[in-house]
């Protein structure tokens, strides 16, 4: 008997004095292992991408990096005294951090204390750049977490890719983080869904501070 029909004999032969009480137990490791593999390719593509997004940034970094940050005028020229019926009622514009250039700016909305929305906004132009450059490349990864809570996500809006986290109701509330035209680090946060928070933030106009 050749080797290679000894080897499957054998085999046979212990299954017949196998228990197989464990068998289910097996199976499960086996679709662990399966859910194991799956999540490795995930992170494989997500450092893929993590790869090519530095690439990316590389390249928008060399161009922003020559360019002039929006000024405290045209800031305060774009800045909305209200949005969507509620008021601003605080801001804060910086134009300089030590003895870097860089321009932020954050705005708080309210209509009352249920009703309030913040807008934060940071210029990658010039020396903005190097805070631009860990979100932009996180930005182009998939996650998506989620808990009895809320969750925590990569969505597209738009055709923007935006991360975004979710409270559940009662306490609904979501915060969205994207980059807008390869330059603006834009957050906002509010007592809502996703949904409506979008489209409040497409009222704010941002790309116009761009012309």
């Amino acid at each position: 008997m050749k080797l290679k029909h000894i080897g499957i004999f054998l085999f046979a032969l212990s299954l017949m004095h196998c228990d197989f009480s464990g068998i289910s137990e097996a199976v499960d490791q086996v679709k662990q292992a399966k859910q194991s593999i799956k999540e490795v390719k995930n992170t494989a593509k997500n450092l893929s991408k993590l790869s090519q997004s530095t690439k990316d940034f590389e390249k928008h970094a060399k161009r922003l990096k020559g360019m002039k940050p929006v000024t405290k005028e045209k800031i305060k020229a774009w800045m909305p005294k209200e949005l969507a019926g509620m008021k601003r009622t605080k801001f804060n514009l910086t134009t300089k951090l030590g003895v870097a250039d860089i321009t932020s700016v954050s705005m708080t909305f309210e209509k009352d204390k249920k009703n309030k929305v913040v807008v934060k906004v940071v210029d990658g132009a010039g020396e903005g750049a190097s805070i631009l450059s860990p979100f932009l490349m996180v930005q182009k990864m998939s996650l998506d977490i989620e808990n009895e809570k809320g969750y925590q996500r990569t969505e597209t809006f738009d055709g923007t890719n935006v991360l975004v986290e979710y409270k559940n109701p009662p306490k609904e509330k979501t915060s969205m983080k994207y980059v807008l035209k390869n330059r603006f680090l834009v957050e906002i946060n509010g007592a809502m869904n996703p949904k409506d928070l979008w489209a409040l933030n497409k009222k704010l106009n941002i790309p116009s501070l761009e012309n």
